[in-house]
């Protein structure tokens, strides 16, 4: 018998009902090859006051009509909401133009009030007011409430707000369990931040009883020795250094620090570098203590482009500090310095051969210029250097006015040298 109501869907029960319960069922719209064009089916079935558009506009969902976003995009609508939601506002809210803060067109819960776009003023009780929860702050709102979209984001300023360093006065009771029992302010001095703290023991007036308070606070592994002996910053727990001496350990390491060595560490004992009971780090690697002068053994590879490719004992015969070395030049054959050295002097420098200056082989340093003889006979005696030389650091710059003061009096001209033999024949 034929009991489907008028106008229903003409296709197999089946696919839409479930053989257990008829009433269960979705009509899936892709099964049943339905076009976009709902009004085929659902003519004038639209509320009053329905969008006039098409259906598929907003219903994409082909088996629940009602998962729907309205996207006032899609639908052509302009920013002027009144047009279609006229009188919709609920009680006390802001009378501006709704597109001022519902910006997202597709769902209007989405918003920011923007009390600076708004024009808002700072008298934030003029529309909030009594709207405080218990206990808040009795202030003006704008002493902490500065960002005009989130009211959440506020830092509380004590230091605005003028209140004193009687904390108490506003958080009785709120100190958590096993809180230090004195003032507030000893520890909390930034009037902005609570959770910005240092606790300095020395301030509380507390011993150097650490278990006191920090009973079983240890870590797995610590020292088990009193926790002052390395703590002994009372504002900062974690500027401790382990002094081995003060602990009385010996100079056994590995009964403590078994298996810590880094790969390719030296494998002998601890104690023979790391000297300083205070800082592990300020060690010196003393060779004298291993045999042998063999470093390649142990340095292979190490050298840096262009070093020399002698025995590194050659020049590194300190052994406890690697740095302290010097090149012997005589133990390299022939006096060509710019073989290894070309392009290596600076400006200024004198054009002549490396080794008529730098005649100390182990100490480059350690030279002497040798000026070519220019005697200046003055006053019965030859002159300084730096009577023509004032320059120290350019000898080319030359002072000769300074005796030569006539035109035509200089050297070559056969006048000074007129001047000295008549001075012979005076004396």
């Amino acid at each position: 018998a034929n009991v489907k109501p008028a106008n229903h869907y003409k296709g197999d029960c089946a696919s839409c009902h479930n053989a257990a319960d008829w009433k269960q069922v979705k009509f899936d719209h892709a099964l049943a090859s339905a076009t976009t064009n709902c009004e085929s089916c659902h003519n004038n079935k639209k509320p009053a006051n329905h969008f006039a558009g098409a259906c598929a506009n907003c219903h994409r969902d082909t088996t629940n009509w009602k998962n729907v976003k309205f996207d006032h995009t899609l639908a052509g609508a302009t920013t002027n909401c009144e047009s279609c939601h006229s009188n919709k506002k609920p009680v006390n809210h802001y009378v501006g133009a709704c597109a001022l803060c519902h910006k997202d067109t597709t769902n209007w819960k989405n918003v920011q009030f923007n009390h600076a776009a708004a024009g808002a003023t700072t008298n934030c009780e003029s529309c909030h007011a009594s709207r405080k929860p218990v206990n808040h702050y009795a202030g003006a709102c704008a002493a902490c409430h500065k960002d005009t979209t989130n009211w959440k984001n506020v830092k509380f300023d004590h230091a605005v707000a003028g209140a004193t360093t009687n904390c108490e006065s506003c958080h009785s009771g709120r100190k958590p369990a096993n809180h230090y029992a004195g003032a507030c302010a000893a520890c909390h001095k930034d009037t902005t931040n609570w959770k910005k703290v240092q606790f300095n023991h020395a301030v509380a007036g507390v011993t150097t009883n650490c278990e006191s308070c920090h009973a079983n606070r240890k870590p797995a592994n610590h020292y088990a020795g009193a926790c002052a002996s390395c703590h002994q910053d009372t504002g900062n727990w974690k500027n401790a250094r382990f002094n081995h001496a003060v602990a009385g350990v010996t100079t056994n390491c590995e009964s403590c620090h078994a298996n810590r060595k880094p790969a390719n560490h030296y494998a002998g004992a601890c104690a023979s570098c790391h000297t300083d009971t205070g800082n592990w780090k300020n060690a010196k690697f003393n060779h004298s203590s291993i045999g042998g002068t063999d470093c390649s053994s142990c340095h292979s590879n190490r050298k840096p482009a262009n070093h020399s490719v002698g025995a590194c004992n050659a020049c590194h015969k300190d052994t406890g500090n690697w740095k302290n070395a010097k090149f012997s030049h005589s133990s390299i054959g022939g006096t060509d310095c710019s073989s290894c050295h070309a392009s290596r002097k600076p400006a200024n420098h004198s054009a002549g051969a490396c080794n008529a200056c730098h005649k100390d082989t182990g100490n480059w340093k350690n030279a002497s210029f040798s000026h070519p003889q220019f005697n200046i006979y003055h006053e019965k005696t030859n002159g300084a250097c730096a009577n023509c030389h004032p320059n120290v650091s350019n000898y080319k710059q030359t002072d000769c006015v300074t005796c030569h003061v006539q035109r035509g009096e200089g050297p070559g001209s056969g006048k000074d040298e007129k001047k000295k033999d008549e001075k012979k024949e005076d004396d």
